[in-house]
């Protein structure tokens, strides 16, 4: 009963205009890890990502391993991780690029993938 009284109270909808996304750019980065690595190396790994965090150019991160999504023509889950970042544009990501801490943390996990695949966008 309470609950309904509330539900009246809480409109179902708001009629403000959606806010105009600005357009960013979409980093995304698949990796093979070598079949090798034991299971303690491949969670070693991720902080290879946790590194990346530091970088100042960098407006989101996430990461995480393939989903044991339903089989299908046109899913690819064959990967070990995925590492999705966003930037305001292509100077935040060429500066990230070039960052240190990137190079650095590449120097560092490079030898735990045997394949890299990246997918950059301009998203809007």
């Amino acid at each position: 009963a309470a609950l309904s009284g509330l539900a009246s109270i809480i409109p179902l909808s708001t009629h403000a205009k959606p806010q105009p996304i600005k357009p960013f750019l979409h980093h995304y980065v698949l990796f093979w890890l070598k079949p090798d690595l034991s299971e303690d190396k491949v969670k070693e790994f991720t902080g290879f990502f946790e590194e990346l965090k530091k970088i100042k150019t960098i407006k989101s991160l996430s990461y995480g391993r393939a989903a044991t999504t339903a089989s299908r023509d046109v899913v690819d889950n064959s990967f070990s991780y995925a590492l999705s970042v966003t930037f305001s544009g292509l100077e935040d990501q060429a500066t990230y690029q070039k960052d240190p801490i990137h190079l650095m943390a590449i120097e560092k996990f490079s030898t735990f993938w045997n394949k890299v695949v990246v997918h950059d966008s301009m998203m809007a």
